[in-house]
């Protein structure tokens, strides 16, 4: 087994003194760097071979992506200058590796030499550069926000973000994101109608539209429940409720009757046996008739309410949307009591337990916390508010 193995390390050494030359023309740059740098760790020297190739791979890679930075330059727009910072950042990761194990030296003292370029410049010019497309583009976005568009605000709340992590320190970015969010900020006042009925508890919606709507509404989106000061409204949403109905408390029951005849002992009696002309002991089974009875129950109790919920606008009364909800809640419990022996029964009899029916007003609460959830899916769904 060792000859075989040494052999291969032959074999292995000399493909690899070929190597450089192979993974030149095969444009592996970078593959070349990163082994001529392992060699240059192990050891004081490199082959010639290994020099040379790793002067030619710097200088290649380094001009293709030189070329592939100018080119994506001209072009002048986000996905491109993105491009050519990443192409950059490249540049500067290869020099910096490549600087950790210089020299790179020969056995007959040949040096290799390397021309390193100042990528972190570009790096630099081309964060600017989308920095400040981003802040063009959000500028685009806040003519149509100073219009009244809250959502070409929230837009332009995003791109201002994006142009502030490529460029931190553009001071016009943050002049104008304060603009932008007090742009987007819409003020929603929500009425609700009660009756004797129904009375909406503004806790429970509170609650679950905190829940409910993700982060940019938290921060965004004002709502006030029946606010007396409507001078900085924008919106009004009405509640008006349509019906609230509260079934009765329903119980069926059905009764089953089972008789079964059962073994539930055995006796023996002596007999004359003539054949045999001898008593015989004779074994008999004492059967008795069993009866049981099974009473299923069903309790059942359900309730349901509509409301009508309209937007409108503030100052011409128009009605953005306009939208009929539902809610439905029940209760329903099922039990059985066995009377008699339940040796009668055969069958699987699901026992359960009785179950106190709930109250109307818990019913009417339960139909609130859906409605509300109801209601909040509506409010992501149709957002008029950004649009």
């Amino acid at each position: 087994m060792k000859p075989f193995f040494y052999l291969f390390l032959i074999i292995f050494s000399c493909l690899a003194c070929q190597a450089p030359e192979k993974l030149l023309e095969a444009g592996k740059y970078d593959l070349i760097l990163k082994r001529a740098g392992k060699i240059a760790r192990r050891k004081e020297t490199v082959s010639y071979k290994w020099a040379i190739a790793s002067e030619e791979a710097f200088l290649q890679a380094n001009e293709k992506d030189s070329v592939f930075i100018e080119m994506n330059e001209k072009e002048d727009d986000i996905s491109s200058w993105k491009a050519a910072y990443y192409t950059a950042r490249k540049i500067n990761r290869r020099q910096e590796r490549l600087k950790k194990v210089l020299p790179i030296k020969t056995d007959n003292g040949f040096t290799a030499s390397f021309r390193f370029t100042d990528a972190i410049t570009k790096m630099a010019q081309a964060k600017k550069q989308i920095g400040f497309i981003y802040y063009q583009l959000a500028m685009r976005q806040m003519s149509a926000a100073r219009q009244g568009s809250k959502r070409a605000a929230l837009t332009s709340i995003q791109l201002l973000d994006s142009a502030l992590i490529w460029q931190p320190d553009l001071k016009r970015a943050y002049t104008l994101r304060e603009e932008a969010i007090d742009s987007a900020k819409v003020r929603v006042a929500i009425y609700v109608d009660t009756d004797d009925n129904v009375n909406f508890p503004t806790e429970i919606f509170k609650e679950i539209f905190r829940m409910k709507l993700p982060t940019i509404y938290k921060k965004y989106l004002f709502l006030q429940f029946n606010p007396s000061n409507t001078r900085d409204i924008d919106y009004f949403l009405f509640i008006k409720p349509l019906y609230v109905h509260v079934g009765a408390e329903e119980e069926y029951s059905s009764t089953t009757c089972y008789s079964k005849e059962i073994v539930t002992g055995h006796k023996t009696e002596k007999e004359w046996n003539d054949k045999d002309s001898c008593w015989v002991t004779k074994t008999i089974e004492i059967r008795e008739t069993v009866h049981a009875t099974v009473t299923e129950y069903e309790q059942n109790k359900d309730a349901d309410m509509a409301i009508d919920v309209s937007v409108e606008d503030v100052e011409y009364y128009h009605i953005y949307a306009q939208k009929k909800i539902c809610a439905y809640d029940n209760f329903y419990n099922k039990y059985s009591e066995l009377s008699g022996d339940d040796r009668a029964v055969d069958c699987f009899i699901w026992e359960g337990s009785m179950d106190f029916f709930p109250s109307d007003w818990s019913m009417k609460k339960n139909l609130c916390h859906y409605m509300a959830n109801r209601l909040a899916c509506y409010i992501l769904k149709y957002n008029w508010w950004f649009d």
